[in-house]
């Protein structure tokens, strides 16, 4: 018996010890495939005045140009290659939403934190939707609900998200893969702190409409709310919140309810501003400027007052990160923000016929932009939007358009071209398609908020990259022989 517990040890040894070469050889790899095979060497820039090349089409939300997984999520169709560059982004459609829930790491001495983030429906950004295997990628876009990038961690008593931010890095960002054309978002957070560190909590298209708070590291009582059109960067429309306890050591829930007409941002379930579309006209460009394209959810941790960052941006973030005798830095090596939990909910609305069978049928609905001049999106049944490899985009992926007719928008008082087959109409009660081929339609909608349930986000599938299948082979083998002992 003592025998066998001696066995026992060194087999636990040898099994933790395995592990750690393989996650140090992931690490090694991840390193070379993050830094050389979906970005250049020498960074691309993209912008309105400027596309990205053939090479690296993909324009990623920080006007940098890559490949891969720079297609997928948060890249911006108007400035990349081509506007199909871009994959199409999945949606989250009403009666279904994203949420995540903490619960406790099960075994902390041998767990992997790669898979407890994969039972939580979360995955880093540049392994999603990143296989030639469609099956695998159908079981991505069904299980994970959110990407990160960045060092997250988890709370092992909690089963909090960390977003960190060791010494003269990047931080954490963690986005949902899914997005929605109007509804409500919660997420209960406590700030990272520390001035020059940013916290974020965002909704943001891939064209550059942008709801958000913005919590600065050195003002802990008070949090910024903003919103931007189409990414134009105006300074003005910024307002402060006044918050009753410390953004960093007390959990609050900030929150957006957003639909076609106006905007309520809520602290702990208050609302603390409103914005209304008709005061955002602008008489120059005889528009409104209103964001009212579809969004992800966003939670980021980033160094606004980094030395590399424009004056402006460090002047904004409170100063210069004191990356050395920071007292989260001094006690900790990193600075931390706390994620207690995130939900999203899209307004429930009648649908076209169209996107009613496709989601009875329990497939996947997917969009893209037919048009930059309105906006006006086209969707998809049933389409997988996975991309084969690092260097591959958007238009790999192959689209099927359908004939057009035209579409009486009765809000805006004008004639509109639209696919009924492949436009993603969000908010259509009232729709009605006259015999000369008009679709009629209010905006109207009615909207429903739910609480925190019971997650049911769990993933089974395996990531089609050799070493992960390599890890998870090592695991289950040495998992099999220990319990034949």
């Amino acid at each position: 018996m003592f025998s066998m517990i001696l066995d026992l040890k060194c087999l636990m040894r040898i099994f933790r010890l395995a592990v750690c070469l393989v996650l140090l050889l992931e690490n090694e790899f991840s390193f070379f495939v993050r830094g050389e095979l979906y970005k250049p060497e020498q960074p691309i820039t993209c912008s309105d005045l400027k596309q990205c090349p053939k090479e690296w089409p993909c324009c990623s939300p920080y006007g940098q140009c890559g490949a891969g997984p720079i297609c997928i999520g948060s890249c911006n169709p108007r400035f990349s290659f081509e506007k199909h560059s871009c994959a199409p982004l999945p949606a989250l459609v009403p009666n279904s939403i994203i949420q995540f829930l903490p619960k406790p790491i099960q075994v902390p001495a041998v767990s992997l934190l790669e898979v407890e983030l994969l039972e939580r429906g979360i995955i880093d950004f540049t392994k999603y939707l990143i296989t030639p295997d469609v099956a695998a990628a159908r079981q991505m876009l069904n299980n994970v609900e959110f990407t990160f990038s960045g060092p997250l961690k988890l709370d092992e008593q909690t089963g909090d998200l960390l977003l960190t931010m060791p010494k003269h890095s990047t931080g954490t960002l963690i986005a949902s893969t899914k997005s929605f054309l109007y509804g409500a978002s919660f997420v209960r957070l406590k700030s990272g702190r520390s001035r020059g560190v940013i916290t974020s909590v965002v909704l943001i298209s891939s064209v550059g409409d942008e709801i958000d708070f913005e919590f600065l590291g050195s003002e802990l009582n008070s949090v910024q709310t903003n919103y931007f059109y189409r990414g134009a960067l105006v300074y003005t429309h910024m307002e402060h919140v006044n918050i009753t306890s410390s953004t960093h050591s007390e959990y609050h829930d900030y929150g957006f309810d957003w639909d076609e007409d106006r905007i309520h941002w809520l602290v702990d379930g208050v609302i603390v501003r409103t914005l209304f579309r008709e005061d955002t006209w602008d008489e120059t460009t005889q528009s409104f400027k209103y964001p009212e394209t579809p969004m992800r959810l966003e939670v980021g941790l980033w160094p606004g007052g980094a030395a590399n960052n424009h004056p402006g941006t460090i002047e904004w973030a409170g100063g210069t990160i004191d990356w050395d005798n920071a007292i989260d830095i001094v006690e900790n090596g990193q600075f931390t923000a706390h994620i207690s939990y995130m939900i999203a909910e899209p307004y429930v609305n009648e649908h076209p016929p169209e996107i009613s069978t496709c989601i009875e049928q329990g497939k996947v609905i997917t969009f893209d932009y037919f048009s930059f001049d309105d906006m006006s999106l086209q969707w998809y049944c049933d389409l997988v939007p996975n991309i084969p490899g690092w260097q591959s985009s958007g238009s790999d992926i192959g689209r099927i358009p359908k004939p057009m007719i035209r579409k009486v928008d009765m809000h805006h008082e004008q004639t509109i071209l639209v696919n009924p087959g492949t436009d993603f109409i969000q908010d259509t009660h009232n729709l009605d398609i006259s015999e000369d081929g008009l679709a009629r339609f209010n905006k109207s909608r009615n909207a429903s908020i739910v609480q925190p349930e019971e997650s049911s986000a769990k993933i089974s599938c395996l990531h089609n990259n050799p070493l992960y299948i390599l890890k998870m082979s090592i695991i289950l083998y040495l998992s099999k022989f220990v319990s034949t002992m």
